[in-house]
């Protein structure tokens, strides 16, 4: 089903076009912070009995600045270099995230784990996760992300969305 929205505040648009329970491609240009963004991912529920199910799921994306390319300025007032002194275009980042949830249907809560690389950072970052459904629309989750790590990072929130 695709979607597509935006963000009136910071003019950022997206796309998305899936299958569900197999795959989706997204899309995202957001000129405020001159950024694009294209990705995929693929996504497997299976089902273990009728009170468990785990998911596999492994997305790619590409992104890129998209800003004006900058110019060498000139001694000129009021004029740029000539072509040919813009700065070297900013280089693709590369990223690929592998995640595997399980879903413990009867209580609403979901275990998961993953590991995230992109081409501009040196080391992967492991990411552990704990989803709970309160009530009806309301959930906490817990994350702590390169457990172990100096830059290791934990945090609580809770989330509240109603679809109309």
């Amino acid at each position: 089903m695709p979607v597509i929205g935006g963000n009136q505040d910071s003019g950022a648009a997206w796309a998305s076009v899936g299958m569900p329970n197999v795959a989706t491609v997204d899309a995202r240009v957001d000129p405020a912070n001159d950024q694009s963004k294209l990705g995929t991912t693929f996504k497997h529920s299976i089902p273990i009995g009728e009170r468990f199910s785990l998911t596999l799921q492994n997305s790619y994306s590409v992104g890129q600045s998209i800003g004006a390319p900058a110019t060498t300025p000139s001694a000129v007032p009021l004029m740029a270099a000539p072509a040919g002194t813009a700065a070297a275009p900013t280089p693709q980042i590369w990223g690929n995230q592998k995640a595997v949830k399980f879903d413990m249907l009867s209580t609403g809560t979901t275990f998961g784990a993953g590991v995230t690389t992109a081409s501009n950072v040196p080391n992967p970052h492991s990411t552990f996760s704990t989803d709970q459904t309160l009530y009806g629309p309301l959930h906490v989750t817990a994350v702590v992300n390169d457990l172990g790590q100096p830059s290791a990072s934990r945090s609580i929130t809770a989330r509240f969305k109603l679809n109309w």
